[in-house]
């Protein structure tokens, strides 16, 4: 057994949902691409280092229809997934404890193959047996997903864990090893309040992140022999070299060059492929992790987006709600802002009314044939045809639309989907959460939410997430919640102030489950 799986074993690394490696994201991004990849209700998945299968087995417990196979070489991760597996009683997963530099094509083909937080973590002999597997075991139109760290942003946080393995080399034990590092952490503190130091804006961002990391990720990430990052261009050439080539970022707001601002955006325009143009992106953000998406050498890539390729897909608001959005109207410019921070300017009724319908659905989605058919009932105007047979019939009103919301899907503000998720935009008289989040919530305070993102509960919404089962009515839930703040009168809730009755409380925490893509059908 290798030093790593021992440390794996002694320090389990907990895993979670990572929406970006999702099968329908990375279909999705195929699609838009010009690939046929396969229907995600009905595909093949394998997770290369899956650990204790935080990832994948929200998968498969959502697309029943299709099958997931991990593997991963600590066997106590194995072990922790499939106990997991089987009390949830899922029967289209498997988690096998095996070194990847022995998978046999006995594991046979898959569309989609996943690997998360380990390419950059192995010796080079493993990192090309990751991408051969990818190029052997990869179906026709399927597509690999691999994150690693890139230069040139791991740069300064290679110089913070060559100092961190030189204070703790002569430990041997790696809980041991975290308490001497966080301790050594604790001293840096000084040199990040001396402005005169050149490091010290980074390391003043960097120690205020690793306060807050599980001493499962500082050892793995800055105290293990293996960690080696590499510039996208390369690693781009080291796929190419296994008959694989590059389909894009598994973030589509890195594929948009409007995203970014002179003098990048000039180099990235002048350049000569979409990998070049990505490296220069990479040099002036200071890149320094990448989510890369492969597909086979000889499929074709059409980077030129045309607007009727989202006629079959659905969209979904990914922007704080705006209650300006109400004045359709209005002329007047209106401003939404991203989840992840991006704004964009919206004008013109259309557009508006578009978003406002996407608002009033989320937390699911709508098919965009729909969404347009009832932005055309609201406009009642002939330049808007209320329905579309094929995509040669796509009016210009369509096609803007469609254009429109490609633009905020590369903003980050909309979502792309090939298909619905299992959520509610009501909270039902009883109440419901998966099956998944709810075992979950018994081993952590993340859990996985409908469109398989992570989410961190609080103590009370964790402790009321656990007895969602759809069996108790609203009005058993506040008697619930009242027993819950009486026997833990310390616990505060972000939901609501200090007075509020227990009934307004649990309206609150119902709500933020229901924006929060948590809630299920009954």
């Amino acid at each position: 057994m290798t030093p790593e799986a021992t440390s794996y074993d002694q320090l389990l690394y907990t895993t979670y949902a990572h929406h970006r490696s999702h099968p329908d994201r990375l279909a999705t991004i195929g699609r838009l691409y010009g690939l046929q990849p396969p229907a995600v209700e009905r595909c093949r998945v394998l997770e290369l280092g899956c650990g204790s299968g935080g990832n994948l087995i929200p998968m498969a417990a959502d697309l029943s229809e299709s099958r997931f196979v991990g593997v991963d070489l600590s066997q106590r991760s194995i072990d922790l997934g499939n106990q997991a597996i089987a009390d949830l009683g899922l029967d289209n997963i498997e988690l096998k404890c095996r070194d990847i530099g022995a998978i046999a094509a006995d594991l046979g083909s898959f569309d989609y193959i996943l690997c998360h937080g380990l390419y950059s973590w192995v010796e080079a002999p493993l990192r090309e047996r990751i991408l051969e597997i990818c190029a052997q075991q990869l179906s026709e139109q399927g597509i690999a997903f691999i994150s690693y760290n890139t230069y040139p942003g791991w740069s300064q946080h290679e110089m913070l864990r060559q100092m961190l393995r030189y204070h703790t080399a002569k430990i041997s034990h790696p809980a041991n090893r975290v308490t001497l590092a966080r301790q050594f952490l604790d001293a840096l503190g000084s040199v990040a309040r001396d402005e005169s130091d050149l490091r010290a804006p980074f390391l003043r961002q960097e120690l205020s992140h690793l306060e807050s990391v599980e001493d499962s990720y500082l050892y793995h990430e800055y105290l293990l022999d293996n960690n080696q990052p590499v510039f996208l261009y390369q690693f781009v050439q080291q796929a190419g070299d296994h008959g694989l080539q590059y389909l894009g970022d598994a973030v589509p707001e890195t594929m948009y060059p409007g995203n970014q601002q002179e003098p990048c955006l000039g180099f990235m325009l002048r350049s000569r492929d979409v990998v070049e143009a990505q490296q220069y992106q990479d040099f002036f953000t200071n890149c320094r992790f990448r989510y890369s998406l492969l597909c086979r050498q000889g499929l074709q890539i059409k980077l030129d987006l045309a607007p009727q390729i989202i006629l079959d897909l659905f969209v979904r608001a990914s922007f704080v709600p705006c209650p300006a959005l109400g004045d359709l109207a209005m002329e007047q410019p209106v401003e939404i802002t991203a989840e992840n921070g991006n704004r964009a300017t919206i004008t013109g009724t259309p557009l508006k009314l578009a978003l406002s319908l996407l608002s009033e659905t989320e937390p699911r989605a709508l098919p965009f044939r729909q969404l347009a058919a009832q932005v055309a009932h609201r406009m009642d105007d002939p330049a808007w045809p209320g329905a579309l047979e094929t995509p040669k019939q796509v009016s210009p009103a369509w096609r803007d639309l469609a254009a429109h919301l490609t633009r905020l899907y590369f903003g980050g503000l909309v979502q792309f989907h090939t298909r619905q998720a299992k959520v509610c935009n009501e909270i039902g008289e009883r109440p419901m959460v998966s099956r998944v989040a709810r075992v979950e919530a018994q081993a952590r305070h993340t859990v996985t939410n409908g469109w398989h993102q992570a989410v961190l509960l609080d103590p009370p919404r964790w402790a009321l997430i656990q007895v969602l089962d759809g069996t108790r009515t609203r009005a058993e839930l506040v008697h619930w919640l009242e027993a819950f703040l009486k026997n833990n009168p310390a616990i505060g809730t972000q939901e609501a102030g200090g007075e509020a009755k227990p009934s307004q409380l649990l309206e609150a925490m119902l709500e933020r489950f229901r924006r929060q893509a948590l809630l299920v059908p009954g």
